[in-house]
């Protein structure tokens, strides 16, 4: 419990604050510019990956602090349909993982969206589909799934088929990835939005760094137009 107190106060100030917004307020807009806010959110609730390729000992687990951080890419849009200046949309939580029998490794994410009253889970699953070199060097697959809660009169969520590959080297672990993103936003019948489904590719790189129990990996991703930055501290048991 150490440990994750303290990755969770470590990680606590690298979420950029902002002024509060409320996304719901995109309903009153036209369906262009709810579509434009929409791929911005597609980029921002995904589950960032921020662990390499690997297979650990059946029943091993990890507990830690997540944040990221998406650049939205038109700031007019996002001020006349929320209210507010919105340079990025933040993400801060709780994410752990546990290594399933047959390889499966589980993860999940218990998250708010920072600035507003969102809170967005995530789950996924992990297998590895290559492993070299005494499993130093993976390519493994992942499924992801997101969903957003708290914001009136629009659903949220997304999911995503990737493949990570990373190679060890000593305490320090780099890995890339790439995929393709599939979001659904349905507003409600009370509305005059159409419900819009973007798909887009996703490519991401990122770092993970092991001493004492500990996991530092950081990450860049692109989804579709929008860039993230996001990092994860965690203890493995």
């Amino acid at each position: 419990m150490r440990k994750t107190a303290l990755s969770i106060v470590l990680l606590a100030g690298l979420v950029p604050a902002a002024q509060a917004w409320e996304l719901s307020a995109v309903r009153d807009d036209g369906q262009a510019d709810f579509r434009d806010v929409t791929l911005d959110m597609l980029g921002a609730i995904g589950f960032k990956n921020l662990r390499p390729a690997s297979v650990l000992p059946t029943w091993s687990w990890g507990i830690g602090a997540y944040g990221s951080t998406t650049f939205v890419d038109d700031h007019e849009v996002w001020k006349s349909s929320v209210g507010s200046s919105v340079d990025t949309v933040n993400v801060a939580g709780l994410t752990g993982y546990v290594q399933l029998p047959r390889e499966l490794q589980l993860g999940a994410l218990a998250a708010a969206i920072t600035d507003t009253d969102d809170q967005l889970y995530a789950l996924d699953l992990r297998y590895p589909l290559l492993k070299k070199m005494g499993g130093f060097a993976v390519l493994s697959a992942r499924a992801s799934a997101s969903v957003v809660y708290g914001v009136e009169d629009i659903h949220l969520s997304s999911q995503a088929l990737e493949l990570i590959g990373s190679h060890q080297r000593g305490a320090l672990t780099p890995y890339a990835g790439l995929g393709v993103v599939f979001g659904q936003f349905n507003p409600s019948s009370d509305t005059e939005l159409s419900s819009e489904n973007p798909v887009r590719p996703r490519l991401l790189a990122g770092a993970s760094w092991a001493l004492n129990g500990f996991d530092l990996s950081g990450e860049v991703e692109q989804t579709g137009r929008n860039t993230s930055l996001a990092l994860r501290l965690s203890a493995g048991f």
